[in-house]
Protein backbone atom coordinates (compact mmCIF):
# COMPACT_ATOMS: atom_id res chain seq x y z
CA UNK A 1 0.00 0.00 0.00
CA UNK A 2 0.83 3.38 -1.00
CA UNK A 3 0.90 5.15 2.36
CA UNK A 4 2.62 8.13 1.61
CA UNK A 5 0.91 9.58 -1.14
CA UNK A 6 -2.15 10.91 0.14
CA UNK A 7 -3.27 12.30 3.68
CA UNK A 8 -6.66 10.74 3.36
CA UNK A 9 -7.98 6.80 3.52
CA UNK A 10 -11.02 5.17 2.44
CA UNK A 11 -12.19 1.87 4.46
CA UNK A 12 -15.22 0.11 2.58
CA UNK A 13 -17.34 -1.84 5.18
CA UNK A 14 -18.56 -1.40 9.00
CA UNK A 15 -17.37 -4.49 10.35
CA UNK A 16 -14.34 -4.74 13.38
CA UNK A 17 -11.91 -5.43 10.47
CA UNK A 18 -13.07 -1.65 9.01
CA UNK A 19 -12.16 -0.34 12.08
CA UNK A 20 -9.29 -2.23 12.86
CA UNK A 21 -7.24 -1.30 9.58
CA UNK A 22 -8.85 2.86 10.38
CA UNK A 23 -7.44 2.22 13.59
CA UNK A 24 -4.04 0.88 12.71
CA UNK A 25 -3.65 3.79 10.15
CA UNK A 26 -4.30 6.36 12.66
CA UNK A 27 -2.64 4.96 15.59
CA UNK A 28 0.90 7.05 16.18
CA UNK A 29 4.01 4.14 15.12
CA UNK A 30 5.42 4.88 19.17
CA UNK A 31 1.56 3.32 19.81
CA UNK A 32 2.17 0.55 18.11
CA UNK A 33 6.00 -0.51 18.66
CA UNK A 34 4.39 -1.88 22.00
CA UNK A 35 1.82 -4.29 19.57
CA UNK A 36 2.61 -7.39 17.62
CA UNK A 37 2.55 -5.87 14.41
CA UNK A 38 5.07 -7.08 12.33
CA UNK A 39 8.70 -4.59 11.42
CA UNK A 40 7.74 -4.27 7.73
CA UNK A 41 4.41 -2.64 8.61
CA UNK A 42 5.34 -0.68 10.87
CA UNK A 43 8.35 0.70 8.71
CA UNK A 44 5.50 1.54 6.21
CA UNK A 45 3.78 3.22 8.77
CA UNK A 46 6.14 5.18 10.35
CA UNK A 47 6.34 7.25 6.88
CA UNK A 48 2.20 6.79 6.37
CA UNK A 49 0.94 10.88 5.57
CA UNK A 50 -2.27 9.31 6.11
CA UNK A 51 -4.64 11.84 8.59
CA UNK A 52 -7.92 10.84 7.82
CA UNK A 53 -9.84 8.13 7.62
CA UNK A 54 -13.38 7.59 6.10
CA UNK A 55 -15.27 4.80 7.47
CA UNK A 56 -18.11 3.80 4.92
CA UNK A 57 -20.82 1.39 5.34
CA UNK A 58 -23.67 0.75 2.59
CA UNK A 59 -26.29 0.65 5.64
CA UNK A 60 -26.71 2.51 8.72
CA UNK A 61 -25.48 2.43 12.11
CA UNK A 62 -28.22 0.21 13.34
CA UNK A 63 -26.67 -2.58 10.99
CA UNK A 64 -22.97 -2.08 11.79
CA UNK A 65 -21.37 -5.14 12.58
CA UNK A 66 -18.57 -3.92 14.64
CA UNK A 67 -18.68 -4.87 18.30
CA UNK A 68 -18.88 -2.21 21.24
CA UNK A 69 -15.11 -3.38 22.03
CA UNK A 70 -13.45 -2.31 18.48
CA UNK A 71 -15.66 0.93 18.85
CA UNK A 72 -14.64 1.82 21.90
CA UNK A 73 -11.28 1.46 20.96
CA UNK A 74 -11.63 3.53 18.26
CA UNK A 75 -12.80 6.59 19.74
CA UNK A 76 -10.00 6.07 22.54
CA UNK A 77 -7.53 7.06 20.21
CA UNK A 78 -5.38 9.92 21.89
CA UNK A 79 -5.21 12.99 19.86
CA UNK A 80 -7.88 11.53 17.20
CA UNK A 81 -11.15 13.07 15.92
CA UNK A 82 -14.29 11.59 15.42
CA UNK A 83 -16.90 13.26 12.98
CA UNK A 84 -19.98 11.35 11.73
CA UNK A 85 -23.49 13.30 10.36
CA UNK A 86 -25.16 13.54 13.70
CA UNK A 87 -28.66 14.50 12.37
CA UNK A 88 -28.29 11.52 10.07
CA UNK A 89 -27.35 9.06 12.77
CA UNK A 90 -29.69 10.38 14.93
CA UNK A 91 -32.53 9.97 12.30
CA UNK A 92 -31.08 6.29 11.52
CA UNK A 93 -31.64 5.22 15.13
CA UNK A 94 -34.95 6.68 16.06
CA UNK A 95 -36.16 4.40 13.14
CA UNK A 96 -35.85 1.70 14.87
CA UNK A 97 -36.57 3.12 18.60
CA UNK A 98 -37.75 0.26 20.65
CA UNK A 99 -36.92 -2.66 18.47
CA UNK A 100 -33.28 -2.62 19.06
CA UNK A 101 -31.58 -5.70 21.30
CA UNK A 102 -29.76 -4.44 24.29
CA UNK A 103 -25.75 -4.36 22.68
CA UNK A 104 -27.27 -2.71 19.84
CA UNK A 105 -28.79 -0.06 21.82
CA UNK A 106 -25.73 -0.18 24.17
CA UNK A 107 -23.43 0.36 20.39
CA UNK A 108 -25.74 3.41 19.51
CA UNK A 109 -25.03 5.13 22.98
CA UNK A 110 -21.72 4.39 22.63
CA UNK A 111 -21.76 6.50 19.59
CA UNK A 112 -24.17 9.06 20.51
CA UNK A 113 -22.19 9.74 23.84
CA UNK A 114 -19.05 10.10 21.20
CA UNK A 115 -21.08 12.78 19.54
CA UNK A 116 -21.48 14.84 22.36
CA UNK A 117 -17.96 14.43 24.06
CA UNK A 118 -15.69 17.61 22.94
CA UNK A 119 -12.86 16.59 20.27
CA UNK A 120 -9.63 16.99 20.84
CA UNK A 121 -8.89 20.64 20.12
CA UNK A 122 -5.90 20.53 17.99
CA UNK A 123 -5.90 16.64 16.32
CA UNK A 124 -3.48 15.96 13.55
CA UNK A 125 -5.62 12.82 12.73
CA UNK A 126 -9.16 11.66 12.48
CA UNK A 127 -12.11 9.23 11.51
CA UNK A 128 -15.61 9.80 9.82
CA UNK A 129 -18.12 6.96 10.50
CA UNK A 130 -20.63 7.52 7.45
CA UNK A 131 -23.57 5.53 6.42
CA UNK A 132 -26.08 4.79 2.97
CA UNK A 133 -22.93 4.81 0.88
CA UNK A 134 -22.03 1.95 -1.65
CA UNK A 135 -18.91 1.93 -3.94
CA UNK A 136 -19.71 2.01 -7.57
CA UNK A 137 -16.10 2.77 -8.73
CA UNK A 138 -12.87 3.54 -7.96
CA UNK A 139 -11.04 6.81 -9.76
CA UNK A 140 -7.87 7.76 -10.95
CA UNK A 141 -5.55 5.89 -13.15
CA UNK A 142 -2.13 4.58 -12.17
CA UNK A 143 -3.03 4.91 -8.53
CA UNK A 144 -6.51 5.73 -6.22
CA UNK A 145 -7.37 9.27 -6.06
CA UNK A 146 -11.55 8.99 -5.37
CA UNK A 147 -14.09 6.59 -4.84
CA UNK A 148 -17.59 7.33 -6.37
CA UNK A 149 -20.40 6.10 -4.22
CA UNK A 150 -24.11 6.03 -4.87
CA UNK A 151 -25.96 6.85 -1.77
CA UNK A 152 -28.45 4.60 -0.59
CA UNK A 153 -31.96 4.42 1.11
CA UNK A 154 -32.41 1.83 3.77
CA UNK A 155 -36.07 -0.28 3.11
CA UNK A 156 -37.29 -3.32 5.19
CA UNK A 157 -37.59 -6.24 3.44
CA UNK A 158 -39.78 -8.77 5.25
CA UNK A 159 -37.68 -11.83 4.01
CA UNK A 160 -34.36 -10.62 4.23
CA UNK A 161 -34.07 -7.79 7.15
CA UNK A 162 -33.14 -4.43 6.13
CA UNK A 163 -31.56 -3.56 2.96
CA UNK A 164 -29.69 -1.06 1.30
CA UNK A 165 -31.32 0.18 -2.19
CA UNK A 166 -28.88 2.84 -4.25
CA UNK A 167 -30.87 5.94 -5.13
CA UNK A 168 -29.92 8.44 -8.39
CA UNK A 169 -27.42 10.57 -6.20
CA UNK A 170 -23.99 9.91 -5.81
CA UNK A 171 -20.85 11.35 -3.83
CA UNK A 172 -17.24 11.13 -4.31
CA UNK A 173 -14.96 11.01 -1.79
CA UNK A 174 -11.08 12.39 -2.53
CA UNK A 175 -8.96 9.75 -1.16
CA UNK A 176 -5.54 8.52 -2.06
CA UNK A 177 -6.12 4.95 -0.71
CA UNK A 178 -8.97 2.59 -0.39
CA UNK A 179 -9.32 -0.52 1.47
CA UNK A 180 -12.31 -3.03 0.73
CA UNK A 181 -13.52 -4.90 4.17
CA UNK A 182 -16.57 -5.78 3.14
CA UNK A 183 -16.55 -9.30 4.84
CA UNK A 184 -16.41 -12.86 3.00
CA UNK A 185 -18.43 -15.67 2.08
CA UNK A 186 -17.09 -18.98 2.47
CA UNK A 187 -16.04 -21.90 0.67
CA UNK A 188 -17.03 -25.56 1.40
CA UNK A 189 -14.17 -27.47 1.76
CA UNK A 190 -14.39 -30.56 -0.96
CA UNK A 191 -12.99 -33.78 -1.10
CA UNK A 192 -11.19 -35.84 -3.69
Amino acid sequence: FDLTSTDTAVVLGHGNVALDVARILLTSVDALRGTDISDRALAALAGSTIRHVHVVGRRGPVQAAFTAKELREMLALPGVAFRTDADQFRALVAAHAGKLDRPRTRLMGILDQALTKPQPEHADRSWTLEYLQSPTRFLGTDRVTGVECVVNELVADPKRGVRALPTSTTRTIDAGLAVKAIGYRAVPIRGH
